[in-house]
């Protein structure tokens, strides 16, 4: 927006002409009403112009707020979405390249070159020559940055879901059901693509 401000200055109209006092009514007379003819005219009057200019800075001021707000919004999604890739890239910190023949214990996180380096978390001990993204869930499990929305029992498949819910990852292995969201699968990704490329997607 463009800047706005009052310019517009007043007129002092002087002493009023009072009738007490005769010997200068006739001149202070002439001088209110030549005051009063700059601050009346219909288009450039001062007066005319100081409102014109004063609801143009209103206006302005509204507008300001509204991009503040807007600006406030978009600023706590950032921060919501910033945390999510935070909380991501802290778990796989400890990630290594997955290097097939190497072992893994359980709950050990790689990153796949095979799949643009998204993050697996092995789901059991003595991990030996199983790729990542392409084991069924036995070996390796795409990691999940909301470990809290994991559902750990045998009666999982018949668990009511939340209403943002994308899929569900079944682990043969332990019998574990992880809900995935939008939310927390662009976490994953991003803080995977933060580890391997120093780059959110």
């Amino acid at each position: 927006m463009a800047a706005y401000q009052i310019t517009q200055s007043v007129s002092d109209p002087g002493t009023a002409p009072e009738r007490t006092d005769p010997d200068n009514f006739d001149s202070r007379a002439d001088d209110f009403l030549a005051v009063l003819s700059l601050w009346g005219k219909i288009t450039t009057g001062e007066l005319i112009v100081l409102a014109a200019q004063m609801n143009a800075l209103s206006t302005a001021v509204n507008g300001y707020s509204t991009s503040a707000a807007a600006s406030l919004a978009s600023a706590l999604v950032a921060q919501t979405a910033a945390e999510a890739a935070q909380s991501a890239a802290l778990q796989s910190a400890n990630a290594t390249i997955w290097i097939g023949g190497s072992t893994y214990a359980a709950g050990a996180i790689v990153l796949d070159p095979g799949n643009s380096y998204f993050s697996y978390t092995s789901q059991q001990a003595a991990n030996t020559g199983h790729t990542p993204n392409t084991d069924n869930g036995t070996w390796w499990e795409l990691t999940i940055a909301d470990t809290t929305n994991a559902i750990n029992n045998a009666d999982a498949k018949t668990t009511p879901v939340d209403a943002d819910l994308l899929a569900l990852i079944d682990s043969e292995a332990s019998n574990v059901l992880k809900k995935i969201t939008w939310a927390n699968l662009k976490a994953t990704i991003s803080g995977a693509d933060y580890i391997a490329n120093q780059v959110f997607s």
